[in-house]
């Protein structure tokens, strides 16, 4: 893991936001508006007004564009005091009595330096605050955060406050390098907390359900996307270990010993959990249903990529 000065974790803010890959490839300052603002974006803007707000963004081109990210704060944000990088503290830093940006001109590595995001995840909870994490890195973003998340959240002693106070991908799966942030902004409940979909059991969807019709297409459309991604992961590694061969998908249910129905079962049990949800909301048929549960019970009587094709055609 690279190495991260430890007062980054000793003094979370109220609102904290993580930003990789986030710094601006505009020429000219006057191009970067709002939805391409991923320094200083509208949603964080919106928590100045009754938070302390710390931003950290890692970038291995920030030293590159300082000229420029000088430019930046002292046009957009004239009231933050800059200071350069030390041995002890190696960030460009601008801050104020209420606001830090912090930027590290260094590539954050995924899984290797996912442990950084754990440990700040904790520091958070700790003081009651909130953090979100995006990446605008690859066309990988996405997938990375969420195993990120799905580690950190199995790793938490704190599991319902975790998912109400940290949001790993704000873009809900959508993630890349030209997300606009000038619509994109984390989604609240009622009282104010995250709303993490993918970690909803079945009775917290139906309690957000009908929320708003942009909410609802949006959880339509991150469980259909789950569903595949669970079958595609699951029984990509059945397969490998129906071979006798390795893992293609490291889980924490199961490893390289496990047998192919061990990880069969854990892979109808997450499939099911997801399928409750589409049938909740109209996405799946009770029909459908029961003709999952019979590939489900005969899935030894059926070529294994003919069954991964039945499963996958009843989403």
């Amino acid at each position: 893991m690279a190495s991260f000065p430890s007062f980054l974790l000793l003094t979370p803010s109220s609102f904290n936001y993580v930003g990789i890959g986030s710094c601006p490839h505009k020429a000219v300052l006057a191009d970067l508006d709002d939805a391409w603002d991923q320094l200083v974006p509208i949603f964080v803007r919106e928590r100045l007004r009754t938070d302390f707000v710390r931003c950290i963004h890692f970038d291995p081109v920030f030293d590159q564009r300082i000229d420029f990210l000088k430019e930046y704060f002292a046009t957009r944000h004239p009231s933050l005091t800059y200071a350069a990088p030390t041995d002890e503290s190696p960030y460009h830093a601008w801050t104020s009595r209420s606001f830090e940006v912090l930027l590290a001109s260094q590539v954050f590595d995924h899984p290797t330096d996912d442990g950084f995001l754990e440990e700040l995840s904790e520091k958070v909870l700790d003081v009651g605050g909130k953090l979100v994490v995006q990446d605008f890195s690859s066309g990988m973003s996405d997938q990375y955060l969420s195993d990120a998340f799905q580690n950190a959240f199995q790793k938490t002693h704190r599991p319902d406050t975790f998912k109400k106070s940290i949001l790993f991908d704000m873009t809900y799966g959508e993630a890349s390098c030209s997300t606009d942030m000038s619509t994109t902004r984390p989604v609240y409940d009622r009282d104010g907390n995250f709303i993490n979909f993918a970690q909803f059991k079945p009775k917290e969807m139906l309690a957000i359900w009908g929320y708003n019709e942009a909410l609802d297409k949006l959880t339509k459309k991150l469980f259909m996307k789950k569903f595949k991604t669970v079958l595609d992961e699951h029984h990509g590694n059945y397969r490998r270990r129906f071979l006798g061969s390795s893992l293609l998908y490291k889980k924490p249910e199961y490893d390289d010993n496990s047998d192919a129905a061990a990880v069969m079962e854990v892979l109808q049990k997450e499939l099911n959990k997801v399928f409750e949800v589409l049938l909740m909301m109209g996405v799946v048929t009770a029909e459908k249903h029961a003709e999952m549960d019979m590939l489900f019970t005969n899935y030894k009587k059926i070529d294994m990529y003919h069954w991964n094709n039945c499963v996958r055609k009843l989403v």
